[in-house]
C-alpha cells in the first residue's frame, strides 16, 4: 500500500521502496558477477525482479524532481554494476543506458501511470478514479508557489495535445491502441520502443 505524507507527497513510500530494490540487488551479487550468465539475461532479470519490486504501486505516485533523481540514480548505479562499468570509465549515464537496451526510471514511471490514468478513464464517470481525476477545485489558491501535487499530470495532458480539459483524453482512452500511442509519443519521447519489450 502506498504511503502518503502530510504533505501530499510519497517521499517515504520511494525511500521504503528503494531500500527493498537495493537489498535485493545485493543479494542477487552472485549473479551479476556470473561469468555464465550473458548481459542480456542479467538485464532481464535486474528488470523482472528489482525493477518491479522498486516501481510496485507506482502509477498514483505523485513525484518531484528529487524523487526522479533519487530513482534514475539508483537504476544507473545498478547498470554500472551489472555492466561492471567501474568509475575511472569515462560512460555517461546515456551510453550505460544504451548499452543496457532501457529508459529512466522517471520515464518509465510516467508511462506506467498514463496506462493506469487511461484505464480509469475507460472507467464509468460515476466510479471514484474516474472522480478523483477529473474533478476540479473550487475557490482560488492563496498567493505563493503553487505545490507539487498528484494533478501535475494535468500539465503532462497538455502536452499531450488534450487541450485544458479531460473531455478530449476520455475520448481518446476509449480506443486503446490510440491511447498506447499517444502515452509512448509525445509524454515520454521514447528513446526507443525495442528498449523495454521484454517487461511489456
Amino acid at each position: 500500500m502506498t504511503r502518503v505524507t502530510k504533505h501530499g507527497g510519497v517521499e517515504d513510500d520511494i525511500k521504503s521502496h528503494l531500500g527493498k530494490a537495493t537489498a535485493a540487488f545485493n543479494k542477487l551479487a552472485k549473479i551479476w558477477r556470473s561469468g555464465q550468465l550473458s548481459k542480456n539475461t542479467k538485464i532481464r532479470i535486474f528488470k523482472s525482479s528489482i525493477i518491479a519490486a522498486l516501481l510496485y504501486g507506482c502509477k498514483t505516485w505523485k513525484m518531484t524532481k528529487r524523487d526522479e533523481v533519487k530513482l534514475d540514480t539508483f537504476l544507473h548505479k545498478c547498470l554500472r554494476r551489472l555492466l561492471k562499468i567501474y568509475w575511472p570509465m569515462r560512460v555517461t549515464n546515456e551510453e550505460v543506458r544504451e548499452r543496457a537496451r532501457t529508459y529512466t526510471i522517471s520515464k518509465r514511471i510516467r508511462r506506467w501511470r498514463w496506462h493506469w490514468i487511461g484505464h480509469a478513464l475507460r472507467m464509468d464517470h460515476q466510479q471514484n478514479p474516474q472522480i478523483a481525476l477529473t474533478w476540479a477545485s473550487e475557490g482560488k489558491r492563496s498567493r505563493s508557489r503553487p505545490k507539487d501535487t498528484w494533478r501535475t499530470v494535468e500539465g503532462e495532458r497538455e502536452r499531450m495535445g488534450f487541450a485544458t480539459v479531460w473531455n478530449e483524453a476520455v475520448a481518446t482512452a476509449r480506443d486503446r491502441a490510440d491511447w498506447r500511442r499517444q502515452v509512448n509519443g509525445p509524454i515520454l519521447q521514447e528513446e526507443s520502443l525495442r528498449t523495454d519489450n521484454d517487461v511489456n
